[in-house]
């Protein structure tokens, strides 16, 4: 069985697949700062790397276990009834991006958008592919294989999502920033993008330039709700 496969795939494979999880949020996080002229590498740490990327990681995760449901209930259920997960998706994501700040409406079909084309490619797979081969070891390779190039994909595609809302939706435009008991100008030109344990970064869009400043200096950081 395919879950089974999946499940010892796991177990054996945690050093490599904890590997893949830093990469992709390496991948995540170099590509965001990179649209603001930013290399992230020099102002970040590795610890730092999946707690910045676990909001994005819940999200993809999300996607894993609803794929997960569709495997164990493949074998009980027609391919009619199975549709209905989707669906159900697509309410648990409107529930879940209601619950977080700043989202938009594009952000609720995007995601449903991947994991569609997860359940497909699924689906297609567990019909037309022997089960014999479904037990190989090659099999569970491939899976290994389709988990890190999907990641890395949704990495990229969260980084450009991420990078569209903070400059064209002002995501941040309204966040207030105190350093060295100064507040820092901030508007939709001037805005607040990102920040590490030790760094915070302000982009002025107008120059086309990011500001750098240590956590240290900063005294208090505001997070505005946009209206």
């Amino acid at each position: 069985m395919v879950l089974s496969v999946i499940l010892k795939l796991l177990f054996e494979n945690i050093a490599i697949i904890s590997i893949i999880l830093i990469i992709a949020g390496a991948v995540k996080l170099f590509s965001y700062y990179k649209l603001f002229g930013v290399s992230i590498f020099g102002f970040i740490e590795l610890k730092e790397i999946l707690i910045l990327f676990f909001a994005n990681l819940l999200s993809f995760f999300s996607i894993l276990f609803f794929l997960v449901v569709v495997i164990v209930l493949y074998n009980y259920l027609s391919i009619i009834t199975l549709v209905f997960i989707p669906v159900i998706f697509f309410v648990f994501t409107c529930v879940y991006y209601k619950m977080r700040r700043f989202i938009f409406l594009y952000e609720v079909f995007l995601q449903n958008f991947m994991f569609i084309s997860l359940f497909v490619i699924l689906i297609l797979g567990l019909r037309y592919i022997p089960e014999d081969m479904q037990k190989t070891d090659e099999f569970g390779k491939i899976i290994l294989a389709l988990f890190f190039i999907y990641l890395i994909i949704f990495a990229l595609v969260n980084s450009y999502n991420e990078f569209y809302k903070v400059k064209n939706k002002k995501y941040f435009s309204r966040t207030r920033i105190w350093i060295q008991n100064e507040e820092i100008e901030t508007n939709e030109n001037k805005y607040f993008i990102g920040k590490t344990s030790n760094f915070i970064f302000i982009h002025d869009q107008l120059k086309e330039t990011t500001e750098v400043y240590p956590m240290s200096s900063v005294n208090k950081i505001m997070f505005v709700k946009q209206k």
